[in-house]
């Protein structure tokens, strides 16, 4: 991809949640955006207006990442509460909660397979596709949960 610098626009800046931002990820069509941060919540933002649609909360920690299906129908996430989470999009409802241990998810590109970092001794935050280190991270176990209608 090549950015012509002359037709490039000026950024836009806008506060999005009240603490970091863990993870973007634009939607299969490019509508919205949503971040996860921080302050417990994933946010939707409508390219190109930006002003939040909705928020997806109950986590009780941050949420370190997100994967949309294929389809866009629903948002998996990951949190430091130790849970996955599966959010339907049309309702914007959480519609399942695994309690895994689990701090940080990847969805594979067919919604076939979850894989799940475990990581009991937590020393270090993993979040969208950052390792911020406050020692070594160490993979105690991965698990791959099969789609079972989730």
């Amino acid at each position: 991809m090549r950015i012509d610098e002359n037709t490039l626009k000026a950024p836009i800046t806008f506060r999005a949640h009240e603490s970091y931002i863990n993870d973007i990820k634009f939607s299969p069509d490019g509508q919205p955006i949503f971040s996860a941060g921080m302050d417990n919540v994933i946010k939707l933002w409508p390219v190109p207006d930006w002003a939040c649609k909705g928020m997806l909360s109950g986590n009780e920690k941050s949420v370190n990442a997100q994967n949309l299906t294929s389809d866009g129908t629903r948002l998996i996430t990951a949190s430091s509460d130790k849970t996955i989470r599966v959010w339907e999009m049309e309702t914007r409802s959480e519609r399942r909660q695994l309690d895994v241990n689990g701090n940080h998810a990847l969805l594979s590109p067919d919604d076939r397979c979850l894989a799940v970092v475990i990581n009991p001794q937590v020393n270090s935050v993993c979040a969208g596709n950052r390792i911020r280190e406050t020692s070594t991270l160490v993979l105690r176990r991965l698990f791959i949960f099969v789609n079972d209608g989730i």
